[in-house]
């Protein structure tokens, strides 16, 4: 997990079987972000100011620097145990990584605002960022491969001949996913305050729709991880500062048995929208752990009869 200590101190911690916990890796005490990630058999580190991912192929112990000064990645996937994907968030670059080495090294594979000159431009005359200043999250079912964009031009492209061509399969760039155990559903989270729900797509109509909006129940929206764990789906939504001066979201843990009907776990708020707030997930230890403002609980993954006794949001037209 990745830890800003109280003297400041970027690092990773490792929580081992026995329930101890210790830091792994030390980073720097300048201000940014961190994320960490496991792919593959490997483990990855990800750290602004300066850029560098590094790797890990002994849980932690020793690591190597893989990519530097190029930025970091949202997201990290494996098609294989060789063949991974990053997709880069970078100011004003939206460019797919590739990694044909277990992610060892990284080259750039597909550049979308390449792909999509159209949105290769500022937002405004004053305004330096493009319309598409980077990527968001990455999905490979086993035969297509799904590519969320931010922040302005914000779609879902997917492509089904290894990313020669790209349709859009929404009109909102997602920042995480769950996909049914069958492989015919794929849940989409979104990353806006007031606009899009959680989607759910069919993969072989290729149809989109959204049958949870966080806004309908004064929710926030960014939703930046979502688990499948025993047919269960958890997705944790948080807010973050912005510009709308009268939402003051709620945010919190929720569950779905079936991706469409969803209950709240934990909920907290309103509060107000210049508060940021954050929450992630992750599964391990036969247990699902669960980030909330710097602070790390677990709980055991729920039951599908844990859904007979409690009560959904309330269903949408």
């Amino acid at each position: 997990m990745a830890v800003q200590e109280d003297d400041g101190l970027r690092s990773i911690w490792k929580r081992t079987e026995d329930g101890a916990v210790k830091r792994v890796f030390p980073a720097n005490r300048l201000p940014g972000d961190m994320f960490v990630s496991g792919v593959g058999g490997s483990i990855f580190i990800e750290q602004t100011n300066p850029a560098r991912v590094y790797r890990s192929t002994d849980d932690g112990e020793t690591w190597n620097l893989a990519l530097r000064d190029e930025g970091v990645f949202w997201k990290i996937i494996g098609q294989d145990a060789k063949n991974l994907y990053g997709t880069l968030w970078e100011y004003n670059t939206a460019v797919l990584y590739r990694s044909t080495d277990g992610g060892k090294s990284w080259e750039q594979w597909k550049d979308f605002q390449k792909l999509f000159p159209q949105y290769a431009v500022r937002y405004a005359t004053a305004d330096d960022r493009f319309l598409m200043r980077h990527l968001h999250a990455v999905l490979f079912d086993g035969k297509t491969m799904y590519v969320g964009t931010g922040d302005n031009a914000r779609f879902t492209f997917a492509s089904s001949d290894k990313g020669e061509h790209w349709n859009k399969v929404w009109d909102e760039g997602f920042t995480s996913a769950a996909t049914s155990a069958d492989g015919k559903k794929i849940l989409f989270g979104p990353d806006k305050l007031k606009t899009h729900g959680v989607a759910l797509y069919d993969v072989d109509k290729q149809t989109v729709t959204e049958p949870w909006r966080p806004s309908v129940f004064g929710y926030a929206g960014y939703t930046y991880s979502m688990l499948r764990v025993n047919d269960v789906y958890y997705m944790a939504m948080h807010t973050e500062a912005n510009e709308v001066s009268d939402y003051h979201p709620k945010y919190g843990l929720l569950a779905s048995p079936d991706g469409v009907r969803w209950y709240a776990l934990v909920e907290y708020g309103p509060i107000s929208n210049t508060l940021g707030s954050t929450m992630y997930l992750a599964e391990g230890q036969g247990l699902i752990f669960v980030a909330v403002d710097g602070k790390l609980y677990a709980f055991d993954p729920l039951q599908k009869g844990w859904f007979d006794t409690h009560a959904a949001f309330s269903v949408q037209s």
